[in-house]
């Protein structure tokens, strides 16, 4: 018979013991990592998801008041779009998400969006005198309005050259 000594037998649970709990440390100190990187890609899918919804929606709402003018000829529609124009909800949701994607190709495609938005700007432009037009009514506050847009274009020009 195999005779075990006890002081051998400790020492060799008391070895295990410290291996096993040094293995549990690291593995929930690497599971604890991935979690924050996981919970923050999924904070920044959100934010994203959330702004570019924003874009879209901005840019599906000013297309909308635009149509709606020329074929109604109803000045709301033409207040509408100049409040909407001159909110900003697209530019801010492009703010909210440069501090996390700025340089990366996600920032750029948003921002050539919100640049492609801009172009019912000058189809705006030239929409809105017509139904002005066909109903022989002119007020300066259409014209005003329509050089307000020609001025917003120019200047977003300007602005977009620099970047």
């Amino acid at each position: 018979m195999v005779r075990l000594r006890i002081r051998r037998v400790t020492a060799w649970n008391i070895g295990a013991t410290v291996v096993v709990g040094l293995m549990f440390f690291v593995i929930s100190f690497w599971g604890n990592r991935e979690f924050h990187v996981l919970q923050d890609a999924t904070e920044r899918y959100i934010l994203c998801e959330r702004a570019a919804k924003n874009l879209q929606d901005g840019s599906n709402y000013l297309t909308e008041q635009v149509r709606l003018f020329a074929i109604t000829g109803q000045q709301v529609y033409m207040d509408n779009y100049f409040a909407e124009a001159a909110d900003g909800r697209r530019e801010k949701a492009l703010e909210e998400l440069r501090p996390y994607f700025e340089g990366t190709h996600t920032f750029t495609a948003l921002q050539t969006a919100l640049n492609y938005s801009e172009d019912p700007l000058p189809c705006g432009q030239w929409s809105f005198p017509l139904p002005i037009r066909s109903s022989r009514r002119r007020t300066s506050s259409v014209r005003r309005s329509v050089s307000f847009a020609t001025m917003r274009t120019k200047l977003f020009a300007v602005r977009s050259w620099g970047r």
